[in-house]
């Protein structure tokens, strides 16, 4: 049972309440959708592989080197095409819920930072700041100018801001990634870089990837509209 008398509910900026409650409708519609496309791509694997199983081409073993090649020439003719489709289904659906998820990011950092500008009077406006992207300008305007305590949510932007990389490069360079850092891909779970040509690509290997990313975005939105809350309250305070 839900305590609605506990601190994730009592506001002391009461938009907030309305802010959270929001928030957790799109992340919860954006987990359907990504469960949603990866029962989708088990059906289709599982379909593939029913064929290729049912194949009696493919269901007996080679006695010799010319039966081995047949069997392979084989594959690739008939299967070797849907195979591609299939893996090309999951990585253009696993993209695409990267870029949708940064766009929440970007969104709800937005919202939060309008709320502050629009309801106290700093002379530093979000229009007077620069940054790399406007998820860097949002942040700088509520950590910097409105002045939340930034170690309450430092540990998820800071993996937020590890993965924009990976996002960056979706979106921009064709999922193209710099040779320097492919340690960094290789050492986070769920992805994984193709050499294509002289050309290093990442590739989402593992949905759980998409799965805790939004769950981190999730927990780092929670633990921002408490720090927000918070200094609502110390701002009032103070008169």
């Amino acid at each position: 049972m839900i305590n609605l008398n506990s601190s994730d509910f009592i506001k002391n900026w009461d938009c907030l309440y309305y802010y959270e409650s929001d928030l957790r409708t799109i992340i919860t519609a954006e987990k359907n959708l990504i469960i949603q496309s990866e029962n989708y791509i088990k059906e289709l694997r599982k379909t593939f592989n029913e064929d290729i199983g049912n194949d009696a081409e493919l269901n007996y073993k080679p006695k010799n080197y010319e039966e081995g090649s047949f069997q392979e020439q084989y594959y690739q003719h008939y299967y070797g095409d849907s195979e591609e489709i299939l893996n090309r289904i999951a990585q253009s659906q696993r993209k695409s819920f990267v870029l949708s998820i940064f766009s929440i990011v970007e969104g709800q950092l937005k919202l939060i930072a309008n709320l502050v500008e629009n309801n106290f009077d700093f002379k530093i406006k979000i229009k007077h700041l620069t940054g790399e992207n406007y998820i860097d300008r949002y942040w700088l305007y509520i950590t910097r100018v409105y002045g939340i305590e930034y170690n309450e949510v430092e540990k998820e932007y800071n993996l937020i801001k590890q993965q924009q990389y990976v996002r960056n490069r979706i979106a921009h360079r064709n999922s193209e990634i710099d040779e320097s850092r492919l340690n960094f891909i290789n050492d986070t779970k769920g992805l994984k870089f193709v050499k294509f040509g002289s050309d290093y690509l990442v590739e989402i290997s593992d949905s759980n990837y998409v799965h805790e990313l939004i769950k981190n975005i999730e927990i780092f939105f929670h633990n921002l509209s408490k720090a927000v809350d918070k200094r609502y309250k110390e701002i009032k305070n103070a008169g």
